[in-house]
């Protein structure tokens, strides 16, 4: 079972499945189980393409606006059930299943994802850059950059 963040230990320190879930919770908790798992899914196709774990995922600069610290949702993280505990409770149960294997890829390999709600998309979501879009699922647009 996921354990609540430590609001006494930084991000680096978490555990990788607490820290799973807080991205979870701060990218997606507005969205279907299929929106979370599907940016679960963003989140473990860049560690196998990349060869590396959770936290290096999650934590490089600039990669997951809840982690920047100008983002409304920072200072939220460490304290989910202040703020939306249902959400917190899926997103935790759905990190556990990416985290042991249990879900299927709605994104279809996807590397990157946008929130529908920017006034445009971000620079590398550009096909002429090499973006292919694989997804559309629920508020987010999901696909694979260079």
């Amino acid at each position: 079972m996921t354990s609540m963040p430590n609001p006494d230990l930084p991000f680096e320190q978490q555990e990788a499945d607490t820290l799973l879930a807080m991205a979870l919770w701060g990218e997606a908790r507005g969205e279907s189980v299929l929106g979370i798992a599907a940016v679960a899914c963003v989140i473990l196709n860049r560690m196998k393409k990349r060869g590396v774990g959770v936290h290096q995922v999650i934590l490089a600069r600039k990669q997951f606006s809840s982690f920047n610290l100008d983002d409304p949702n920072y200072d939220k993280l460490a304290f989910p059930l202040r703020h939306g505990p249902e959400a917190w409770h899926r997103c935790a149960t759905i990190a556990q299943l990416a985290l042991n294997g249990f879900l299927a890829d709605p994104t279809l390999g996807a590397s990157h994802y946008f929130a529908d709600s920017l006034p445009k998309p971000p620079y590398w979501a550009d096909p002429a850059k090499g973006w292919i879009q694989t997804a559309k699922i629920g508020a987010h647009t999901f696909g694979t950059a260079p």
